[in-house]
C-alpha cells in the first residue's frame, strides 16, 4: 500500500466540545481553528466537501489558528480547571449544608458570619448528633466574640424541628464536603509540583492588586507565559472575550455585546477585579472603576478593569517588569497658571501653559528659581508676570478680550508676525493694545 505523508493537520473545534490533540502533535503542525471562519456555504455541504474546503482554506492560509498552549500548560490547565469544579461543587455542598438547616428552622446563619466557623460548626454537630436541644450546652460552643451574643444565638435555633431522614442527609452532605476539601487540598499539593518552573511568572503576577498565587496560576494554566502567541495586548484581551464587539451595518450600530470566550480565564480575572477595587493601599483600579462605573455601570466597569488587568499581566510577561502603573520617569507637570510658582515648588517637573510659549524669558526665570528652591527669587519672578496673568484670565468685568486674542498681539507686540486668530475671534482694539504694551514694559 502507498503511504502518504502528513506534516501539518487543519481541524475546525467542535463548538461546545474540546478538540483532542493527535498523538504525534510534537512530529505534527497542528491548527485549530474557530468554526466561524471555516463554514461552508448552507444547503450544499457534508462532510467530504467540509475537509476539501477546509484544507483549501487552510493551504491559501486564509484562517488564523486558534492558540495552542505547549504540552506542559495543557497539563497544568486540566488540573486548575478541574480544581474550579471542585471549588464549585464545595460552594454547592456548603449552601444545600445551610438549607438543610434553614428547613428544620434553624436561622443560625442570620446571626453568625459564616456558618463553617468554629463556633457554628460545632453548633451544627451537636443539633446532629444530639437528640435534644440544651441552650446551655448551645452557649458553650461560643467562642470569642460570639460569646457576647449568646441569646441572639440560641433564640432562632429554640423550637427547631429534624427529623432522622434530615439528620442522616445533613451528615452525608458534611462527608461528601469533607472529602471534596480533601480532594481540593491534594490537588493543591499536586499543582505546586507542576508550576515549580513558573514559580518566576507567579512572583511577577502577584505584584498585580488584586491577584495572589492561586489566581495567578489560573491565569498561567490559560495563557501560558509566552506571549508572542497573541502577538499583542489587544489579540489576547479579544481572545479572552473581554473586547467589545464592533458590529455596524448600513450606518446601524448592532449589539457590541463581549463574547462567551474565555470560560474559566474570564470569572477568574473579574475575581481578581473585585479584590482590585477593595484595595485601599493601591487605589489605582478602585479610582478607574469608580470613574468608567459613572458612565458606562459598575458592570461594564468590572470587564474594563478586567482588561486592563490582562493587559498588564500581557506586558510583565513579554518584559518581565514587575506591576507599575506610573513608570518611574514618569513626569509630572503643572497646570494651573495662577499657582504656577506653588505646584513647581511642591515638585512639579515643569509648567504645561500658554505663558510660557508669550512670556519664554520671564517664565524660565519663575521656573529656574523653583528648581533651584530659591523661594525668594521665584516669588519675585511670579510678581513679574502676575498682572499679565490677571489681565488675561481675571479681569472679566472690564471686558477683557478672549485669551487667543491677547496672546497673538503679545507674540506681535514682541516682534513676532503670527497673524489674527481664527475667526470668529479677531484684532484687539487700541485701549487692550496699549495695555499689553503697557504690561510688557513694566516686566522685566
Amino acid at each position: 500500500s502507498n503511504l502518504i505523508s502528513v506534516s501539518h493537520i487543519f481541524q475546525a473545534q467542535i463548538s461546545g466540545t474540546s478538540s483532542p490533540q493527535p498523538k504525534n502533535c510534537d512530529r505534527i503542525n497542528v491548527t485549530i481553528a474557530n468554526p466561524k471562519w471555516v463554514k461552508a456555504v448552507k444547503g450544499n455541504k457534508d462532510d467530504t466537501k467540509d475537509s476539501k474546503w477546509i484544507g483549501d482554506l487552510f493551504r491559501l492560509g486564509l484562517v488564523p489558528g486558534s492558540f495552542i498552549p505547549c504540552k506542559d500548560i495543557r497539563i497544568l490547565r486540566e488540573y486548575t480547571r478541574y480544581r474550579f469544579k471542585l471549588t464549585c461543587c464545595k460552594r454547592s455542598e456548603k449552601n444545600r449544608f445551610q438549607n438543610a438547616f434553614t428547613v428544620c428552622n434553624v436561622a443560625l446563619d442570620a446571626v453568625v458570619t459564616d456558618m463553617f466557623g468554629n463556633s457554628a460548626s460545632a453548633i451544627t454537630d451537636y443539633l446532629i448528633t444530639s437528640d435534644e436541644f440544651d441552650p446551655d450546652t448551645c452557649k458553650s460552643f461560643l467562642q470569642k466574640s460570639l460569646k457576647k451574643k449568646a441569646n441572639a444565638v440560641v433564640e432562632p435555633i429554640e423550637g427547631y424541628q429534624m427529623t432522622p431522614s434530615q439528620k442522616e442527609r445533613m451528615l452525608m452532605v458534611r462527608s461528601h464536603l469533607a472529602f471534596v476539601q480533601q480532594s481540593i487540598d491534594s490537588l493543591d499539593s499536586k499543582l505546586d509540583e507542576l508550576v515549580a518552573p513558573y514559580e518566576n511568572a507567579i512572583s511577577l503576577l502577584c505584584t498585580i492588586p488584586g491577584i495572589d498565587r492561586a489566581s495567578a496560576i489560573t491565569i498561567i494554566s490559560e495563557i501560558g507565559t509566552d506571549m508572542t502567541q497573541f502577538n499583542s495586548s489587544e489579540r489576547l484581551c479579544c481572545w479572552a472575550g473581554l473586547t467589545p464587539g464592533n458590529n455596524e451595518s448600513a450606518g446601524k450600530k448592532k449589539s457590541v455585546r463581549i463574547t462567551r470566550a474565555g470560560v474559566y480565564l474570564k470569572p477568574a480575572l473579574v475575581q481578581c477585579v473585585h479584590a482590585a477595587v477593595k484595595s485601599t493601599t493601591t487605589p489605582y483600579y478602585k479610582n478607574k472603576c469608580e470613574r468608567i462605573a459613572k458612565r458606562r455601570g459598575k458592570k461594564r466597569a468590572k470587564i474594563a478593569i478586567a482588561r486592563m488587568l490582562l493587559t498588564a499581566v500581557y506586558q510583565m510577561l513579554s518584559t518581565g517588569e514587575t506591576w507599575n502603573h506610573c513608570k518611574d520617569d514618569l513626569a509630572v507637570f503643572y497646570g494651573h497658571d495662577y499657582a504656577a510658582m506653588e505646584g513647581l515648588l511642591a515638585g512639579a517637573d515643569g509648567w504645561l501653559s500658554g505663558f510660557p510659549a508669550v512670556l519664554p524669558k520671564q517664565c524660565r526665570r519663575l521656573q529656574d528659581a523653583c528648581f533651584a528652591k530659591e523661594v525668594d527669587a521665584a516669588i519675585a519672578a511670579q510678581n513679574n508676570i502676575q498682572p499679565y496673568i490677571d489681565y488675561s484670565f481675571y479681569d472679566k468685568v472690564n471686558g477683557v478680550p478672549h485669551w487667543q486674542e491677547i496672546c497673538k498681539y503679545t507674540l506681535q507686540a514682541q516682534g513676532l508676525d503670527v497673524g489674527l486668530p481664527r475667526k470668529p475671534l479677531g484684532e484687539l482694539d487700541d485701549a487692550n493694545k496699549k495695555k499689553i504694551e503697557k504690561l510688557l514694559a513694566d516686566m522685566e
